[in-house]
């Protein structure tokens, strides 16, 4: 028999069962909701062909981003990369970064520690050129 923590509400799961939320128009899903990870984030994001998400730091957060499929652009601290499937993107906290589609969507994993989101109203993310915290909203 083993322990299960009180705040552990799914053992096996598909993404596509989890909630379907919005960070500045993108998709995203957060898939340790529900689990006992508490300092750490992960979010399975859907940028469409055409989206961007635009310059903007986790004043807290060390991101780490795996690309599952799709290609686009990463800029980091102001220097423009392609990332296709594969690509593995380390974002210290504090460094700018902004993602973009080109001809393809990016289907993406974002690691976090400790997580950006903390709640739908306390989102690490402070864009560059307003200053403004991202909005996180429901589908």
């Amino acid at each position: 028999m083993t322990k299960t923590d009180k705040k552990t509400t799914w053992m096996v799961t598909h993404v596509d069962e989890l909630p379907v939320e919005r960070l500045e128009g993108i998709k995203i899903t957060r898939v340790l909701e529900g689990t006992a990870f508490d300092n750490i984030g992960c979010e399975y994001v859907v940028l469409e062909r055409g989206q961007s998400l635009d310059s903007h730091v986790h004043e807290e957060a060390h991101s780490f981003i795996l690309v599952l499929s799709g290609s686009g652009i990463v800029e980091l601290e102001g220097i423009v990369m392609s990332i296709r499937e594969g690509s593995l993107v380390y974002v210290p906290a504090g460094v700018p970064h902004a993602f973009r589609t080109v001809d393809d969507s990016i289907v993406m994993y974002g690691f976090q520690s400790p997580p950006i989101i903390k709640n739908p109203a306390n989102v690490d993310i402070v864009f560059e050129r307003t200053g403004a915290q991202g909005k996180l909203t429901q589908r």
